[in-house]
């Protein structure tokens, strides 16, 4: 069961205690596909992601790193990066 005793606004789905998205009241795993699409673009123009208490499968890893930006090298680079409970 998901721990609600944290310290930022959980999600909307019953039992998930990952910090919602900016642009809705679900987290990375739980957001509609528009939600999710406009936070990537955010993570795309500042690098900033906020996954507190998210469960991030290989495939929501995978989107994260590709949205954010990229180095010369092709690598993200994250600016601001939370992921505690994660």
């Amino acid at each position: 069961m998901a721990d609600h005793n944290v310290d930022w606004e959980p999600c909307a789905k019953d039992g998930c205690s990952g910090g919602r998205l900016p642009t809705g009241d679900k987290c990375w795993a739980h957001a509609a596909d528009t939600d999710l699409s406009a936070a990537l673009k955010r993570l795309g123009e500042h690098g900033q992601v906020d996954a507190r208490g998210v469960t991030i499968t290989q495939e929501l890893l995978g989107r994260l790193l590709a949205a954010a930006p990229q180095d010369e090298h092709g690598h993200a680079i994250l600016t601001d990066a939370w992921f505690g409970g994660a």
